[in-house]
């Protein structure tokens, strides 16, 4: 039984001083999506800090990629770039979301190169989003590495705790979320009906070794920078 529930759920998360520490994924052409391409982001995160604290992304020099957030007062942001001036940005209305309790946040795009296309879930509830920008319009390809804890060159860290980070080649559907929010805890992502389209999935804590996070589901491990084996703490939901 306790092996069976080791295999299923985490134990471990990674801890994030909000100053210089992140894990870089290195540039994996698997994660560098195209505005036409459908796709999905799974972070669980803990955190008491609101403004520009970021999640996971792989914005470049010239703001072109994708990037999540917790934003302002609590909310969280999304936007998917392909510049300053052809970008959409949207955030929830809900806020809050900075109160110190673990939280799962999950994006999915259809690929329609419109706001209309995402979706936002926190804790496996579809939250209500205001578009800031929605002028997407050019190639959203970026150059830059896919880091956990910050989203682009230059961006400071998230000041937070981390687990189980997802990406997913295809829009998820309500019905798997719902999976990714089993029990009301990171679970094992290998074993959701859609793990066929995983392209990215480092567990953040569970069966690594500094300097290393494993990437179940893609081709780059990640190198943790500025972190030691103490980054990886207890406390997971």
């Amino acid at each position: 039984m306790s092996l069976r529930l080791n295999l299923r759920f985490n134990r471990l998360a990674t801890l994030f001083n909000g100053i210089d520490q992140h894990v870089d994924f290195g540039v994996d052409p698997a994660l560098q999506f195209e505005r036409t391409d459908p796709f999905s982001i799974s972070v669980w995160f803990k955190t008491t800090v609101g403004l520009s604290n970021q999640l996971i992304g792989n914005l470049d020099d010239d703001f072109k990629g994708y990037a999540m957030y917790v934003h302002h007062v609590g909310q969280i942001s999304i936007a998917l770039a392909s510049g300053f001036g052809s970008i959409i940005i949207t955030q929830t209305v809900t806020a809050g979301f900075d109160d110190g309790a673990w939280h799962n946040v999950v994006w999915t795009y259809d690929g329609s190169s419109d706001e209309s296309g995402f979706t936002v879930y926190v804790d496996n509830v579809v939250e209500a989003t205001i578009p800031a920008l929605n002028t997407l319009a050019s190639t959203t390809v970026s150059n830059e590495s896919l880091n956990v804890g910050k989203y682009s060159t230059g961006a400071a860290s998230f000041d937070g705790t981390i687990d189980d980070a997802a990406i997913f080649d295809k829009e998820l559907s309500a019905g798997e979320v719902a999976e990714i929010n089993l029990s009301k805890r990171p679970n094992n992502l290998k074993l959701h009906s859609a793990a066929a389209n995983l392209v990215f999935y480092p567990r953040m804590g569970d069966t690594d070794q500094h300097p290393t996070i494993r990437n179940l589901g893609g081709a780059n491990d990640g190198t943790m920078i500025e972190m030691s084996q103490g980054s990886f703490v207890d406390g997971v939901p």
